[in-house]
C-alpha cells in the first residue's frame, strides 16, 4: 500500500492510501495540521518504527479506517448506506481483533502525540506543541527509547514536510518509513 501525505493548502493536508485491492482512499482534510509534522505523519512513523500493524495504517491496508474512496462521484443513497454498513462491520471486526493485540490504536494515538511533543521541545523548547498532542505526560524507559527512535525519524522527515509547497507530497510504501518520493 502506498501512503501519501499531501499539502493541500496553507495549513491543510490530506492523507491518501492506495493499493490494488481497495483502490485509492483519502482523508481530506486530514486532522491535526502542524508545520513540521502533521498528526497522520506522526502516526505513520510511530506505526512503522514500532511495527504496529493494527492501528491506523495497518487497518487501512486491510480496507478499514476512516479513509474514503476517491473519485467515485455521487452514489445511490441505498448503495451508500450498504457500503457504510460494510465499512462499519469491517471496522468492528478489526477493533475486536485489535483488543486481542493489546489495542495498538491507543498505543499509536498516544505515541504520535508524545513523539511530536518531544520532538518540538527538543528543537525549540519555547515552542508550543500542537493542541492535539498530550501535555506533561510522564513516560517510562521503554517509551522513552521508542520516542528517541521515532524522534530520529522525524528529524529526517520534518524538513522534507516543511519544504513542501501546496500540491506537493511525501509518499511511502507501508510499512516503511523511508520516503519513496
Amino acid at each position: 500500500m502506498d501512503v501519501t501525505f499531501k499539502r493541500t493548502g496553507v495549513r491543510r493536508y490530506s492523507t491518501v492510501v492506495a493499493d490494488a485491492v481497495y483502490g485509492v482512499r483519502e482523508l481530506d482534510p486530514a486532522p491535526g495540521y502542524h508545520d513540521f509534522v502533521p498528526h497522520d505523519l506522526a502516526h505513520y512513523v510511530v506505526e512503522c518504527e514500532l511495527g504496529l500493524d493494527d492501528a491506523v495504517f495497518g487497518r487501512a491496508a486491510r480496507g478499514g479506517g476512516m479513509f474514503r474512496a476517491v473519485g467515485e462521484g455521487k452514489k445511490d443513497p441505498r448503495e451508500a448506506r450498504r457500503e457504510g454498513r460494510r465499512q462499519r462491520k469491517r471496522e468492528e471486526r478489526m477493533r475486536e481483533a485489535g483488543h486481542a493485540k493489546g489495542d495498538q490504536m491507543s498505543v499509536s494515538e498516544r505515541l504520535a502525540g508524545l513523539s511530536l511533543v518531544a520532538w518540538v521541545r527538543r528543537h525549540d523548547p519555547s515552542a508550543r506543541p500542537p493542541e492535539w498532542a498530550p501535555q506533561g505526560a510522564e513516560v517510562d524507559e521503554d517509551v522513552r527509547e521508542a520516542l528517541e527512535r521515532i524522534g530520529a525519524r522525524l528529524d529526517e522527515l520534518a524538513p522534507r514536510w516543511r519544504g513542501l509547497r501546496v500540491g506537493e507530497e511525501l509518499r511511502f510504501r507501508w510499512p516503511s518509513a523511508e520516503p519513496i518520493s
